[in-house]
């Protein structure tokens, strides 16, 4: 057998036990019950042996069940069954012999051996059964004299007619128990066989369905979930046990309105995790079929898009950028000398003119030249690449120096920057992100700015963190203030945070916006190669 023979016997053998006590109680308790005087005439020997046999089992078995654990199961097993066959033989002994009414208890042994220990062992019993009938023969023929117990002489022919008949029943029931016991065991380790192999499907499903990089759930007929792999927890933020068994409109509400109507097709929603982060998910639904009682369910799976939507509009800005820049430098000088023309010819004019008002407007026309040649240069600055010449540069050196021009105008939490982190980057134009980043945070502060810095790295780039505790920047406009002349100043140009993200892209780094951790406000994670990586 699969199943291990200790692990077999040992269960059988609880129920051998339990059998014993059932069959004693109710066989042996009933002959005391029909004759009420047994237990006040101890004097007579089959009184006081039938009494003395029920004290004797109990107490065996008693001992039996402390040797379980300590003891063989196979060992403890045959123990038993011996001496259940020799406690059979007192009882027929002292109750009519070969006309006992217990003899049939004989058999039963011998079943019993065969269901717990095995065929072969029953016919053993078997054996040993018919030595026992032949002794009890024996004092029936009087080759061994008994007369307390048998005073009346049996006929021979009819003694040796039941030993024929019960010793050929012994070993027939020893056979016929082998053989039905034989394929118990057969049946019983198919069913184990079976039974472990439907264990190893359901883990190796259950292990498949988690080990998916997909997030999965499957809801019933109801829309409650049944169930939720690691993928999805890990996406959504949520544990197994918040959410099985829970409706998914409330686990996951804008899943749940999407699904309605999606009608299998593969589409996007904006998930909203626990912690306020905001996902984009892409996703699909097939209908549940042949699930038994969760027929009429749907699997839903689905995929944080969120990197990828990051990457497309990174591409998508990248390209606009080129287009920009190959726009700014064909049209800038064209602008900049009429400007200059300009300028020029309306100073003139201020110098020569003696009418008030006119100066006024000349100086105002001056004012927006000037803050027109401002922009433009912006503009280039941003548009046109920048000679870069990375360095080794040690970041909470430059950041202590930029902390120190901010002085009292905010205050800088430095704690969390490694001293140990150094960066391959263009000093001058790390300074340009750093300050124009920080500057930024001030004017998005409230009324007494924080700022935290942080910093960690991996094998390849160093990560620094800029955030504020103002009130930071909606989802639907992170992707936008990284576009040229997007802004949500009043005098703003538009042109800074695209300026501080091109010169990012030139360091071979990256910038992401997203909320605050700690300060609540606007959070920018800026990722720049380690030197030597």
């Amino acid at each position: 057998m699969t199943l291990e023979t200790s692990e077999i016997s040992e269960s059988r053998l609880q129920g051998l036990m339990l059998f014993r006590v059932v069959l004693v109680t109710l066989f042996l308790g009933s002959a005391l019950a029909v004759d009420t005087t047994a237990l006040a005439n101890f004097g007579d020997l089959k009184n006081a042996t039938i009494v003395g046999l029920i004290v004797f089992t109990y107490f065996v078995t008693i001992i039996y069940a402390l040797l379980l654990k300590r003891v063989s199961a196979d060992r403890l097993a045959k123990v038993q069954l011996v001496v259940d066959t020799l406690t059979t033989f007192a009882l027929t002994l002292i109750t009519s012999g070969l006309d006992s009414v217990f003899l049939f208890l004989f058999y039963i042994n011998i079943i019993n051996a065969a269901v717990v220990v095995g065929r072969r062992f029953a016919l053993y019993l078997a054996a040993a059964t018919t030595l026992l009938l032949i002794g009890l023969a024996a004092i029936d023929l009087r080759w061994v004299r008994i007369e307390q117990i048998y005073p009346i002489l049996r006929p021979t022919g009819a003694t040796y007619l039941r030993l024929g008949l019960n010793a050929a029943a012994t070993f027939v029931t020893g056979l016929l128990a082998g053989q039905l016991a034989d394929r118990l065991g057969k049946a019983t380790e198919e069913i184990v066989r079976q039974q472990g192999d439907i264990a190893q499907l359901r883990a190796l499903n259950f292990n498949i369905l988690e080990s998916l990089s997909s997030g999965l759930v499957t809801v019933d007929a109801k829309e409650r979930i049944i169930f939720f792999n690691r993928a999805a927890r890990e996406i959504t933020q949520r544990e197994e046990d918040e959410v099985l068994g829970r409706p998914l409109e409330e686990v996951m509400p804008a899943l749940w309105r999407a699904i309605r109507d999606s009608s299998g097709r593969r589409s996007e929603v904006l998930f909203s995790r626990p912690d306020g982060v905001s996902l984009y998910l892409g996703y699909t639904v097939s209908e549940l079929f042949g699930a038994g009682e969760f027929e009429g369910g749907k699997i839903i799976i689905f995929q944080d898009l969120s990197e990828i939507k990051h990457l497309e509009a990174q591409m998508r800005r990248s390209e606009r950028f080129a287009a920009v820049g190959q726009l700014a430098a064909a049209i800038a000088h064209e602008i900049r000398n009429p400007l200059a023309s300009i300028s020029g010819s309306v100073e003139m004019l201020q110098h020569a003119s003696a009418n008030p008002d006119e100066e006024i407007l000349m100086s105002i026309v001056l004012k927006e030249v000037d803050r027109l040649n401002t922009l433009i240069t912006n503009f280039l600055d941003y548009a046109r690449p920048h000679d870069m010449r990375p360095q080794p540069v040690r970041l909470l050196s430059v950041l202590e120096d930029i902390v120190a021009l901010v002085g009292e105008r905010a205050l800088v939490d430095l704690k969390k920057v490694s001293a140990d982190l150094v960066i391959e980057a263009d000093e001058q134009s790390f300074r340009q992100i750093i300050w124009n980043l920080i500057n930024n945070a001030i004017e998005a502060g409230n009324s007494k700015p924080e700022i935290r810095l942080q910093t960690w790295s991996d094998s390849s780039f160093a990560f620094l963190a800029i955030e504020d505790n103002g009130e930071g920047v909606p989802v639907e406009l992170r992707e936008k203030v990284f576009e040229p002349f997007f802004t949500t100043k009043e005098k703003g140009t538009g042109l800074g945070l695209p300026t501080i993200f091109r010169m990012m892209e030139e360091h071979g780094g990256n910038m992401t916006l997203m909320d605050g951790t700690e300060l609540g406000g606007a959070r920018f994670e800026l990722a720049f190669p380690l030197v030597n990586r």
